[in-house]
């Protein structure tokens, strides 16, 4: 079947690009797309998801959502349980961290879909 892009869909996309730095739950991004309903934001985040464009995670048991960029594959993310914010770990400290899991663990790592919680700088204060 063919996958058409949709005003909603071009709507919601824009609105994660715009706004990266955080994720969102479905009523956070309701409330911020006038016009959408639930049900078409549920089956268009399911496409996403799908697709491997969403990331899922969980903040005050709500799910939460965010745009996976590209350059996102390659570098672990750090994300505040408390206020959403995300923030992204270099490459380099990433391979660090790749590389002492494959010394101490013998594991070969074949992707980074890492997402790391805790409280950010901010948050801790």
């Amino acid at each position: 079947m063919k996958e058409y892009n949709t005003k909603q869909k071009e709507m919601l996309l824009n609105f994660l690009k715009e706004n990266g730095h955080s994720s969102y739950t479905s009523e956070e991004m309701l409330q911020a797309l006038p016009g959408m309903s639930k049900s078409t934001l549920y089956r268009l985040l399911g496409h996403l998801e799908e697709e491997g464009a969403l990331r899922c995670s969980m903040k005050d048991r709500s799910r939460t959502y965010s745009l996976i960029e590209k350059e996102c594959l390659r570098h672990l993310h750090l994300k505040c349980r408390k206020c959403g914010q995300s923030m992204h770990l270099s490459e380099e400290a990433t391979a660090e961290i790749i590389r002492i899991i494959e010394n101490e663990a013998c594991f070969l790592a074949a992707a980074i879909d890492v997402e790391v919680t805790g409280l950010c700088r901010e948050c801790r204060k």
